[in-house]
Order: structure tokens, then sequence, then C-alpha cells
């Protein structure tokens, strides 16, 4: 199983190098069985030399113990056995496919296929695990060292039902095609489920011979840099941390601010409520005692007009419910008068 992996990775290196004409022609020359989803339904039909020839069709809703369903499955064990060493093409509409723009520093050109998933659950409601995912290159501005991408994603819920009966089948696809569009989804995480192994062909040992070098230099070169790349985010993790746990604090004081903001306008506040006797006393009247508690206030002093102050008090917006808590007291020989009111505050 290690040697067919080897191979569909090498044919797939091998097309990348190639003008995409030529590459289409030459898979879609090979033989294949193609699967489409549509609806809950998956149609397979076999392409070899051209044609595309219909095999059945099958319900994912169709319990398993169903005539149906053995029936169909029957047929597509037998067309898996014909087809055991060749790719499995997956296919879907458009539709089921999401798409979203981002912008990247120009920096992380390199190092996309580690970014990427990185930043999945910045990028989307999704985290890496949870979809399949590509990305094509739209467009790179030196003059804003920023690279754009366009991310093709699809939950991996919307294909576990048809990947589980695939799975049984010992079919193995190991990508998305998107009907219309030329790019492909690569489904990594397909079930374990292997097609059963028959031989080992003599020109997969020629094929593992000849560039066995050439691989060998391939994956410690990709070896070095997803090492360098570990390297750098755990050196930038620490100032994250710090940037996190320092958001954290502004938003907690932030909260604080807020509450006692609330409180004030509730409960009245000091200088406001100060301000407002302020303008209510007489020129020539002055406090001994000003008392603010839980939303009233207990105002003792004397002044010229004090059996007027209910009423003053009663015109102003801060003030509810002024009454006197004492009676007035006339200071002999004097034009004043003691007294003492309470009143509530706040809104």
């Amino acid at each position: 199983m290690l040697t067919d992996e080897f191979l569909s990775w090498w044919r797939r290196q091998i097309k990348s190098l190639l003008p995409r004409r030529i590459g289409d022609v030459a898979v879609f020359a090979r033989p294949a069985l193609l699967i489409k989803i549509e609806r809950n339904i998956l149609y397979f039909s076999r392409r070899r030399r051209g044609e595309i020839l219909p095999i059945c069709s099958y319900d994912l809703t169709v319990p398993e113990n169903d005539e149906e369903f053995s029936r169909c499955a029957q047929i597509l064990t037998a067309e898996a056995r014909k087809t055991a060493r060749k790719p499995a093409l997956l296919r879907c509409a458009y539709d089921m496919i999401l798409q979203r723009d981002v912008t990247l520093p120009l920096a992380t050109e390199h190092h996309l296929e580690a970014v990427v998933p990185y930043e999945m659950d910045r990028f989307t409601p999704f985290s890496s695990e949870a979809v399949y995912a590509t990305h094509e290159i739209l467009f790179r501005d030196p003059n804003t060292q920023q690279i754009g991408l366009r991310l093709s994603l699809i939950p991996k819920a919307f294909l576990t039902p048809a990947l589980d009966v695939l799975s049984r089948l010992h079919i193995r696809a190991d990508r998305l095609q998107i009907e219309g569009k030329d790019f492909e989804i690569p489904l990594k995480d397909i079930s374990e489920r292997k097609a059963p192994f028959i031989a080992r062909y003599a020109l997969a040992g020629v094929c593992v011979l000849i560039f066995a070098a050439l691989l060998s230099l391939g994956f410690w070169q990709q070896s070095v840099e997803a090492r360098r790349l570990s390297e750098g985010i755990s050196a930038l993790r620490p100032a994250a941390m710090e940037a996190v746990a320092l958001r954290q604090t502004l938003s907690d004081r932030s909260s604080g601010m807020t509450l006692i903001a609330q409180e004030r306008r509730r409960l009245g506040d000091p200088l406001e409520v100060l301000a407002a006797a302020t303008r209510i006393l007489p020129d020539d009247s002055y406090l001994t005692d000003f008392i603010m508690r839980q939303g009233q206030i207990i105002i003792s002093g004397r002044s010229p007009t004090a059996t007027a102050l209910i009423h003053a008090f009663s015109r102003e917006t801060v003030f509810k419910n002024p009454v006197f808590v004492a009676p007035v007291t006339r200071v002999d020989g004097e034009n004043t008068s003691l007294f003492s009111l309470r009143a509530t505050v706040g809104r």
C-alpha cells in the first residue's frame, strides 16, 4: 500500500510539471471509477478509453440491510476489484463548496501549506480538522507586502456519509473534483480501510529505485522548512500570548468602567448631585452636613428661605420626593433657619 501511495503522489507531481492541457488529457485517458454526489445520492460510473459508462446509483438514506443496498453493493464491490489499482474520483456540484478571499503577509508564500491550516479558524467558522480545503494564489503585492488567496473548502460532515459507504465498499477517493471548475480539493482524511493488496508491480519497484535519491532530497528539504516554520511559530507564541493577556486586561478594565457608569446613572453621580444642590440653595445659605448613600441624600444646614427648599428641590430633575426629616428651626437674632431634608437621587 505504501507503493500505491507513492505512485499516486508521483503522478500528481509529474502532472503539476506538465502544461495543463497535456496533464488533463493524460489523466482523462486513465481508466477510473467516477462517483458523483448529488442530493444524498451517489452516482457511480466507469471511465474507460474516453467513454463514461453508468454503473449504478446508491441512495445514502437507504438502510444497509435493504435489498437495494445489497444489490448495489455487489455491483460496486465487483467494480472496485476491477479498479482496485486505479483512482476513484469523487465529484460534487460547485454550490457545495464554500469560498473566501483572504490576504496574508507576502513572507508566508513559501509556507502556505502550514500557515493556511493554522489560520483556518480565523478565516472561517471551522477548524482545519473539520474541513477539506485547498487554496489558490490570486495576487502578490510587493508594495503592501501582501499575498491574496482564495480558500475553497467543504465541511467534512458533508462528505462523511459518502466516504463511509465508499470505505465499506473498499473504494478509495483521494481528491474531490468540482464540476465546471479547474481545481480539486484533496481528501487527506479518507477512511483507513484500504483496497485489498494484490501484488507489487515491477514498475513500482523500478520507480522507487530511480527516484529514491530525488525523493529523499525533497523530503529532507520539506522537513527542514517545516522545522524552520515550527521554530518561527514557537518564537512568536510568547508574544501572541502576551497580546492575548493584555487584551483580556483591557476588556476587564473596560467592563469595570462600564459597571461604574451604570451605577452612577442608577444611584446618581455625587458631583452632579452636589452641583444641583448648589444651584438650588440661595447664595446666603450653607451646608453643615451632606450625606449620600444608596441613592439617597440627607442635607443639613442654614438658609433664610428654608421652608421653600422642598419646592425648589422638587423642581430639580436630579432629586425626587424631597421631605424634611426634622422641623425647620428659626435661629434667634438671625434671619436664617436650620433645616435637614432628605431626597432620592438617581434614575
